[in-house]
């Protein structure tokens, strides 16, 4: 239990390290940058973990240096220079990117309007209108190429967390999710949520093997990029679907039936979002084999997608002999009628039974008069 106040200055440190200290019983599964991570509390100076622990906690990976400013770090450049030798952090000169846009995507983030046009007119001076929005200076920009040349009249000033993926895995097996951050130590501090006391053990992991690990991280960065959907194309669609049904054959044998679940919602998911594209090919192929809930209703919409009713109306009338839940049930019964006439069948649900129900009035009770 954490006693110390959020209103201490180090509370950020403070939850930091009992996240870290709540983690030994993990050592055997994490890799070497992950256990590096876990240890940076008792190898850092007190000055570059406050540095690293801060920058974690906030979005993106880029950080400006000339925009870093924490009263309670004394010496910035040399915190950072300490961050760089361990790892954790990257100078701007030491990253390469794969494509052009990656690195425009950062530099947009990073970058004022008002820097952008300067940065413009110094790598590719062009008569653009001082009045020109930085979506536009983005378009143009991206149109000749230029973020590399950009990236480079900044790359003094910019610096890359590189142990953000570890951090994410800490915090997966600190609280058992991919959604809950280290703010649920403030929350709890507050006294708005309790949660229940239980031995921090090797006998109480949540994850068994590093294979469990990597599929919960898995399964969190796809569910992102589906939360995002606009972003993706078809062709990464395809990418992912071929990534989970190879991870789903793995999973045989002896394995946690948590991982089945998790690999088996992320189907139901992915299978979903091919469904939104027309594309119940390859819905179907995902759908295959699940058997939670609503995978077999999402088959049978497929097969009808497909012109396939008559697979579609067998599926369904299955279903409806054994629904796993009561959801199942109630859209076979929508689907059914449908269907049947669809391959040329009689089809008629089974009449409703109005449970048996008795009717009891009883009579006013009058107050005594006083």
């Amino acid at each position: 239990m954490l006693q110390s106040s959020v209103a201490a200055p180090d509370y950020f440190l403070r939850h930091f390290q009992a996240l870290c200290s709540a983690l030994s019983r993990y050592r055997d599964l994490l890799n070497t940058d992950e256990l590096a991570l876990l240890g940076c509390p008792q190898t850092l100076d007190i000055n570059a973990l406050r540095l690293l622990v801060r920058l974690l906690g906030r979005r993106g990976s880029y950080f400006r240096i000339s925009l870093l400013s924490y009263a309670d770090i004394d010496d910035l450049k040399l915190a950072i220079e300490e961050l760089t030798q361990a790892g954790f952090v990257r100078s701007a000169h030491a990253i390469q990117f794969d494509n052009a846009g990656t690195c425009g995507t950062e530099l947009s983030r990073l970058l004022t309007k008002d820097e952008l046009y300067k940065s413009l007119a110094i790598v590719s001076p062009s008569n653009l209108p001082r009045n020109s929005t930085k979506a536009n200076l983005v378009e143009f920009a991206e149109q000749g190429s230029l973020w590399p040349a950009i990236w480079n009249l900044f790359a003094n000033d910019v610096i890359f967390v590189n142990a953000d993926k570890s951090f994410g895995t800490l915090k997966l097996l600190y609280f058992g999710n991919s959604w809950q951050e280290p703010s649920e130590f403030v929350v709890t501090e507050l006294g708005h949520r309790e949660y229940e006391s239980y031995p921090l053990d090797v006998a109480h992991r949540r994850f068994d093997s590093r294979a469990d690990i990597d599929l919960a991280l898995f399964c969190a960065e796809v569910t992102v990029l589906l939360e995002d959907r606009k972003k993706l194309d078809v062709a990464r669609l395809y990418e992912l679907e071929n990534q989970v049904l190879a991870l789903s054959a793995t999973l045989v044998g002896d394995v946690k039936s948590v991982s089945l679940r998790r690999i088996d919602k992320l189907r139901t998911r992915l299978g979903r979002e091919f469904e939104r594209r027309n594309l119940p090919e390859a819905a179907l192929r995902l759908y295959a084999g699940v058997s939670l809930p609503p995978a077999r209703e999402r088959t049978i919409r497929s097969l009808e997608a497909l012109q396939r009713y008559h697979d579609a109306f067998h599926l369904a009338q299955q279903t409806l002999a054994a629904p796993k839940d009561d959801e199942e049930h109630r859209a076979c019964l929508r689907m059914l009628p449908r269907l049947a006439k669809k391959v040329g069948a009689q089809w008629q649900a089974e009449p409703y039974c109005e449970p048996l129900s008795q009717h009891i009035v009883l009579s006013r009770v009058q107050s005594a008069q006083r």
